[in-house]
């Protein structure tokens, strides 16, 4: 998902294709989605997409959220893996052979454990927060580990691809179809450029999403 990210989106994808011209073994395909930002973060991508046809571009007709991004790629994949992650150079790159090494050993799901964020102490609280609400409700396995860079093997792709709700919820749904779950310590990095949005009111959103999606919605497999 893109947003706000004209200044940082062309770092973060030379660093993953620079990544996997090193792996040397994988094809892979970039999926950029704009969600309706301000600036002119869908001409950057367009110039991207220009520059190397593995690049994809998706254009949202609003701003739906980081949750309801996401799910727009589904459309456009079709491969035996696929990693999510942020557009403002947090993830590091360097991490990507391990989580595609973790699907390939016949995980389901892998999700990246942050053991040093560079976020706020009251982000960090929230999230915690939130994790242990959706943990207590049963919605999340016990000792989970969730963040917004994790990998998915077909399975979960194939089945996302079916997945219909008006409240998005990506994990939400993992939990309830992934049988072998894991994770793998990953440092955080700084942002390229500016700070982060996702606040207590988003994450209260995204608690609240997920726990509507699983309380009235029934799973639809």
């Amino acid at each position: 998902p893109c947003y706000r990210s004209s200044k940082t989106i062309s770092i973060v994808v030379d660093q993953i294709v620079s990544k996997f011209n090193e792996m040397g073994k994988y094809n892979y395909e970039i999926i950029l989605i704009n969600d309706c930002s301000p600036d002119n973060t869908f001409d950057v991508i367009r110039e991207l997409c220009q520059q190397n046809s593995n690049i994809i571009g998706i254009d949202l007709s609003r701003n739906w959220g980081q949750a309801a991004a996401r799910m727009a790629c589904f459309q456009s994949i079709n491969s035996d893996c696929l990693i999510f992650m942020d557009d403002d150079g947090q993830h590091p790159i360097e991490y990507l052979p391990q989580l595609i090494q973790k699907i390939e050993e016949g995980y389901d799901l892998v999700c990246a454990d942050f053991s040093e964020k560079q976020t706020k102490k009251i982000d960090m609280i929230t999230s915690s927060l939130s994790s242990k609400i959706f943990e207590l409700s049963g919605k999340r396995p016990k000792g989970a580990v969730s963040s917004s860079y994790f990998a998915i093997n077909k399975m979960c792709i194939e089945s996302l691809k079916k997945y219909q709700s008006p409240f998005p919820s990506i994990f939400g749904y993992l939990y309830q179809i992934a049988g072998r779950i894991t994770s793998i310590k990953v440092k955080q990095n700084k942002r390229l450029v500016g700070k982060s949005g996702y606040n207590f009111s988003k994450r209260f959103k995204v608690w609240l999403n997920g726990m509507i999606n699983f309380s009235i919605f029934p799973l639809r497999l």
